[in-house]
């Protein structure tokens, strides 16, 4: 548990970014599609997700780079500190994959479709990840190292499931369906009364 906790501070570090990604290309796909820039949005998704893969391998080595002195700063214990050093080296592989995937949830977001986020996360990490990472760790009796391999392998399946999802966008169809939805506020807008929209907006 002392271990967990160590490792997933770092992690939670790394996912401050992958965040801030996942924003950023959410609000730039979903701009240009409001712009009917069908062209554009693609170019950012495709811009992002390459930025996502770099982030995702700079933030895997930056874990191994820094395994032999993270366990340090938090436990003195030899147990826990050979436990995270050894830990972090399998939670890095799992940063290369995770970086892409919350990219790809950002995309899916900024087509107005974030469904597509939900199921591969349900299939990819609670009917793949969370059975496998139990029965590889109290089964195979792997340990933590087994919860972890049961996550990446989750990791990795909803990576494929959103590049899918993206790789069949219909990108002009979906900066079509942007504008019908920007024009119905505005037809809104034009059939009730203007004293009727003031009271509305307040």
């Amino acid at each position: 548990l002392g271990v967990l906790a160590i490792v997933l501070n770092f992690d939670y570090l790394l996912y401050s970014v992958m965040l801030s990604l996942a924003t950023c290309v959410s609000t730039r796909v979903s701009n240009e599609l409001g712009a009917n820039s069908a062209g554009q949005a693609y170019k950012s998704a495709r811009v992002s997700l390459a930025v996502g893969v770099i982030s995702g391998c700079i933030g895997g080595s930056m874990m191994v780079a820094s395994r032999g002195v993270w366990g340090n700063l938090f436990s003195h214990d030899k147990g826990v500190v050979k436990g995270v050093k050894k830990t972090m080296f399998l939670m890095a592989l799992v940063e290369v994959f995770n970086f892409p995937v919350t990219v790809c949830g950002g995309i899916v977001r900024g087509t107005a479709r974030p469904w597509l986020g939900m199921y591969a996360n349900i299939g990819g990490f609670y009917f793949l990840a969370l059975p496998l990472g139990v029965v590889f760790a109290f089964k195979l009796r792997l340990g933590l190292a087994g919860l972890i391999i049961g996550f990446l392998i989750g990791v990795v399946a909803c990576l494929i499931l959103l590049l899918t999802f993206i790789v069949r966008i219909n990108w002009v169809q979906e900066a079509t369906k942007a504008q019908m939805l920007v024009c119905i506020p505005a037809q809104v807008q034009e059939q009730v009364p203007r004293n009727q929209v003031n009271e509305l907006v307040r």
